[in-house]
């Protein structure tokens, strides 16, 4: 099937979801960068900041965790006040 306007894959991909039953949506982070949530890498894939840590460092000492948990505390307000953006919604819409 060929489809070249927006109006039926939205109408094709709704019917698909509606004869489906229940579907898992996944999304790449920048999905919520509308939201304010900041993205972790720029628009060629390097990262903005430090990576984040991965479990064996995490597991290698009180230190890094301290550092996990103060980074964290940091950054908890920004998804705290973080709302669903038009792409949150347009999956909700559709895929109800």
């Amino acid at each position: 099937m060929y489809i070249d306007e927006v109006a039926q894959a939205s109408a094709a991909l709704k019917k698909l979801l509606a004869d489906t039953g229940p579907v898992m949506v996944l999304t790449g982070a920048g999905i919520s960068t509308d939201s304010g949530i900041p993205a972790y890498r720029d628009d060629k894939c390097a990262w903005k900041s430090a990576p984040p840590m991965q479990h064996r460092e995490y597991m290698s000492s009180n230190q890094a965790r301290q550092r996990y948990w103060a980074r964290s505390l940091h950054g908890w307000p920004t998804l705290y006040d973080a709302k669903p953006n038009a792409a949150h919604a347009s999956i909700c819409i559709n895929a109800a």
